[in-house]
C-alpha cells in the first residue's frame, strides 16, 4: 500500500500526534489517525495504533478462511428443500392420528411390560419342557394324521358332494351306481368317487366304497341286515 493510499489528502484527514479527546456527539468524514491514546465517553482510553486489532476483527478475520465451505455445503444441500419441505407436508396431516393412536395405546404399555416381567420367569421352564417333549411330535404326528384321515374322509366327502360337480351313474332300472365329484362341471379335477353295491336284487344296499382320489384313501362300508330286511351292522374298514 502506498504512503497516498494510507494516508488521504490533508483536506480528508485529521491527524493526533498525542492524545485524542473528544466529547460530546461528533462525526468525522475521511481518515483519522491518532499517534497517542483515544479517550472514551467512559473514561476508558484505547491505543490508537491498536483500533484495528480489537476483538471483532480478529474472530472475523480467523473464521473467515472458512465461508466459502459453509456456501458450498449449503448450496449442495439446498437442492433438497423443496423436496424435504413437500414431504414433510403431504404426511403431516397423519401426525395427529398418530398421536391419537400412540396415546390411546400407551395406556396399555406399563401392564404388558408387568405381565411379560412377571411371566418371564418360567420361560426357561416352557422351552425345556418342549424342547424335551419335541422328539416324540414325529410318532405323534403319523399316529393323529392316520386318525384324522379316518375319521375326516367321509366327512370331506360329504363337504365335496355339497359344493361341487356331481356326476351320477344309474343302471338300466334307475337304481343309483356311482357318485363322481368334481372341482367343476368341466370335470378337468376329480375329487372323489362313491361307489354302490346290491344285492342280486338291486333293492338292498350291501356296500359303499369312497375314494379320496387326492391320495387314494378309502373307506368301504359294509351293510348286514336283519332277516326281516332290518338294517343290523355297518362295518366300517379304511384304507389309509
Amino acid at each position: 500500500m502506498s504512503k497516498s493510499d494510507r494516508y488521504p489528502s490533508e483536506k480528508s484527514r485529521f491527524r493526533a500526534k498525542r492524545g485524542l479527546f473528544v466529547e460530546g456527539d461528533s462525526t468525522l468524514t475521511g481518515y483519522l489517525s491518532v499517534g497517542g491514546e483515544v479517550y472514551l465517553p467512559d473514561g476508558s482510553t484505547l491505543a490508537g495504533n491498536n483500533i484495528n486489532q480489537n476483538g471483532v476483527f480478529s474472530t472475523v478475520n480467523a473464521n473467515s478462511g472458512r465461508w466459502d465451505n459453509v456456501y458450498t455445503d449449503v448450496a449442495g444441500a439446498s437442492a433438497d428443500w423443496n423436496s424435504t419441505h413437500a414431504s414433510v407436508e403431504n404426511t403431516s396431516a397423519s401426525w395427529d392420528n398418530v398421536y391419537t393412536d400412540v396415546a390411546g395405546a400407551s395406556a396399555d404399555w406399563n401392564s404388558t411390560y408387568s405381565n411379560s416381567n412377571a411371566n418371564s420367569g418360567r420361560w426357561e421352564d416352557v422351552y425345556t419342557n418342549v424342547a424335551g417333549a419335541s422328539a416324540d411330535w414325529g410318532t405323534s404326528s403319523n399316529n393323529v394324521s392316520g386318525t384324522d384321515e379316518k375319521t375326516n374322509l367321509e366327512s370331506m366327502y360329504t363337504q365335496a358332494h355339497d359344493n361341487y360337480f356331481n356326476e351320477l351313474s344309474y343302471t338300466t332300472t334307475d337304481v343309483l351306481t356311482s357318485i363322481h365329484v368334481y372341482q367343476d362341471a368341466t370335470k378337468a379335477l376329480q375329487l372323489f368317487s362313491r361307489e354302490l353295491e346290491y344285492d342280486t336284487t338291486n333293492t338292498t344296499l350291501t356296500a359303499v366304497t369312497t375314494t379320496d382320489l387326492s391320495n387314494n384313501n378309502t373307506l368301504l362300508k359294509t351293510y348286514a341286515y336283519t332277516i326281516t330286511g332290518g338294517l343290523s351292522s355297518v362295518t366300517r374298514q379304511y384304507n389309509i
